[in-house]
């Protein structure tokens, strides 16, 4: 009986500790689907409206319109970008958590951005960034990002 007993204990804790386990690499997965997606939104290039469009896909309708929106005055007629902008990761995703069905994060980094006028003349420009990002765990959509920049320090590769 003994043995027994111990036996259900085992496999009690197994049950349980592969449960936490999957439950974990499933928000681990969510976590890097969704990093991707932010970082791909974020690139596109001067005059190319495809490389901006290609990531309404990654959004809900209302996450698209207000990232659409965080844009305007830097879209042309056409809706293309009047400028290039590459993001690069700096580090692991930070504050992530989940509430109600929605995972939130932060992705350190550095944004480039260059932008040709007319003439030929070229501007370029230097970031830290950190952009918010609030994600739909069910469909996997971005809600809502936020792009906040912050002072760049010689050697310093995020905004803490």
């Amino acid at each position: 009986m003994r043995s027994f007993l111990m036996f259900v204990v085992t496999l009690l804790i197994s049950v349980c500790e592969s449960s936490a386990t999957s439950q974990t690499k499933a928000i681990d997965d969510t976590l890097r689907s969704a990093e991707k997606k932010s970082q791909m939104a974020v690139n596109f290039y001067q005059g190319n409206h495809d490389s901006l469009i290609d990531a309404q896909g990654y959004f809900t309708p209302d996450g698209w319109s207000k990232f659409v929106n965080s844009l305007s005055g830097f879209l042309d007629e056409e809706g293309a970008p009047n400028f290039t902008q590459s993001y690069r990761r700096s580090g692991e995703s930070l504050d992530v958590r989940r509430d109600n069905g929605m995972l939130y994060f932060t992705l350190p980094g550095i944004l480039e951005q260059e932008s040709k006028n007319k003439y030929g003349g070229l501007s370029k420009a230097k970031y830290l960034i950190e952009i918010e990002v609030q994600v739909n765990e069910a469909t996997g959509k971005i809600v809502f990002m936020k792009n906040s920049t912050c002072s760049a320090s010689k050697g310093k590769e995020s905004c803490r």
